[in-house]
């Protein structure tokens, strides 16, 4: 999520908050040199750590020790899964988008192209195989990139933009809103139905762990409310990662992500 264009100036909390902010304890920050094996690496490991989402109406107690293994594996690790959603993003709901998104990259090439991503000026739609690189090497997966529903802000041509802004001033970061690309219904059918029921769900759960990471951080739980606003600017992506024997990225045995 981004933050609400009425707070561009991010998660700097408003002086009434700023004063309840506490040091998260010792043991929640990263690991000390008294530890035993600490050095300067950061800790090994092998496997990310799943936590298990609070159930509906569960006590604060619960929401408590979540929270609280929440802040360690923030500090320690950084990455983690999340269990126990189905209340929030039904099993239904992750295998539709899953079943979408397969009908989606099994479309040929042109219709893919169709909704290249260089023809929207917000950044969304398709991103081919290799376009992307990282570290002077080609990304080997292909991709969509989605964002919340909005209509674009259009320069026509001969416009000057200096003097538009002027008339017309926004923040620099609303040019990432707008339209998304969707494929045609009979080329891939309810694609635009299960991918935004996901994504609006998946908004849900993003604004449920917001609520939490607040309560790690001795927060209230809607300490970052006023950042987010009523409409965050939720974005997201389906990739595909072919087979390769490159031994790079998150999926190199698989063949979708």
């Amino acid at each position: 999520m981004s933050a609400s264009p009425t707070h561009p100036g991010g998660l700097a909390l408003p002086p009434s908050r700023a004063r309840s902010v506490r040091r998260p304890p010792a043991r929640a920050r990263a690991m000390s040199s008294e530890s035993p094996g600490a050095s300067s690496a950061r800790p090994a490991f092998s496997s990310l750590p799943v936590l298990t989402l609070p159930p509906p109406g569960c006590s604060r107690e619960a929401e408590a020790a979540f929270a609280a293994e929440l802040r360690e594996v923030c500090h320690t690790v950084g990455f983690f899964y999340v269990a126990g959603i189905d209340h929030i993003v039904s099993p239904a709901t992750r295998q539709n988008a899953l079943a979408a998104s397969r009908r989606f990259f099994a479309m040929p090439q042109e219709k893919k192209n169709a909704m290249d991503n260089r023809n929207s000026p917000a950044f969304r739609g398709y991103v081919r195989l290799g376009a992307e690189n990282t570290a002077g090497l080609p990304d080997l997966r292909e991709q969509v990139e989605f964002g919340v529903e909005a209509d674009a802000r259009l320069f026509n041509e001969g416009d000057d933009f200096e003097e538009k802004e002027k008339k017309e001033p926004c923040p620099p970061y609303t040019v990432l809103r707008g339209p998304n690309q969707w494929p045609n219904d009979a080329d891939c059918p309810r694609f635009r139905e299960e991918i935004s029921r996901f994504s609006d769900d998946a908004s849900l759960l993003s604004r449920r762990l917001t609520q939490l990471l607040a309560l790690s951080l001795d927060l209230p739980s809607d300490a970052f409310d006023f950042v987010f606003g009523d409409t965050p600017n939720v974005q997201m992506k389906i990739a595909r990662y072919p087979p390769t024997t490159r031994g790079e990225g998150p999926a190199d045995d698989d063949d979708e992500n």
